[in-house]
């Protein structure tokens, strides 16, 4: 039996093509379309549709040197070791986010589920440390969140997950 059906929702009209879903899947996190956050969240809320968030950490890009999921930076010149991609011991050449910041980022944000997508139990740990550890961010806080989370992503790809990527 099916309890409860989600609908990945890109825009508002995505919310309105689905009126008989639960739930709503959307990108939130300090690297997301700031509709999701502004226009969809607040929308699904007042419709009493549940939301599902993802890419709290940009597919990785926000906590490394990646172009996603772990996928090295090799085609991108910054990649190299003399200029910006990791050194011998894996020392984070480029802009990076704490785990802590990206959690309380969404956290902030307010979804009903926050899939976070952690790999290994360290990441676990530390997601769920932060889960608890504090309150919300302030606006300019988020503001300034967001304008970092820019910043360490400007040089790792396109975010695939945003209307125009």
């Amino acid at each position: 039996m099916i309890r409860a059906l989600a609908h990945v929702c890109f825009t508002v009209s995505d919310l309105d093509a689905a009126p008989a879903f639960h739930a709503g899947a959307l990108g939130i996190g300090d690297l997301a379309d700031r509709r999701y956050e502004e226009e969809i969240l607040p929308l699904a809320r007042h419709r009493c549709v549940g939301t599902v968030c993802f890419k709290t950490f940009g597919a990785g890009k926000l906590l490394g040197d990646t172009e996603g999921y772990s996928r090295p930076l090799g085609s991108h010149p910054r990649a190299k070791v003399s200029s910006g991609g990791e050194g011998p011991a894996g020392e984070l050449r480029l802009p990076h986010l704490a785990v802590e910041t990206c959690v309380r980022y969404t956290l902030t944000a307010d979804p009903d589920v926050a899939l976070l997508g952690v790999s290994f139990p360290n990441e676990q740990d530390a997601a769920l440390s932060a889960a608890g550890a504090l309150g919300p961010f302030s606006g300019e806080e988020m503001a300034d969140v967001r304008r970092r989370a820019a910043e360490a992503v400007a040089e790792k790809g396109p975010c695939w997950w945003n209307p125009g990527g």
